[in-house]
């Protein structure tokens, strides 16, 4: 059985896997696409088409750990108002009108870490 509320995925061949977590594996396969392969399964809705950037996956880890909006904009070097422009989408996004229920829900999805 596995659980869905693991604090992390560790991806190793299976014949590494130690056996204190061997009841936990999960059995997945890796399969290379081709392009158009891949345009069939975005068509379809299957992949997301817009994966985080880096920057924005560092966007949702300071906001996930509490820090105050001046110390975020400047650690992204940003000014005050594209931070806040992107923390209303991120609220938007996310279904949530304050930053502060925004940090809650990143750091429940491990954001905070």
């Amino acid at each position: 059985m596995t659980d869905l509320n693991a604090a992390g995925w560790l991806f190793v061949p299976h014949a590494a896997v130690p056996a204190k977590w061997r009841d936990r594996a999960v059995p997945m396969a890796l399969v290379p696409l081709l392009p158009d392969e891949v345009a069939g399964l975005l068509d379809e809705g299957r992949v997301d088409p817009h994966p985080q950037s880096p920057e924005r996956v560092r966007l949702m880890h300071l906001v996930a750990r509490g820090l105050p909006n001046r110390a975020i904009a400047r650690d992204l070097a940003v000014s005050p108002r594209t931070l806040d422009r992107r923390l209303q989408e991120l609220r938007e996004e996310l279904g949530v009108t304050t930053t502060s229920r925004l940090a809650t829900v990143l750091s429940r999805q491990g954001f905070g870490r």
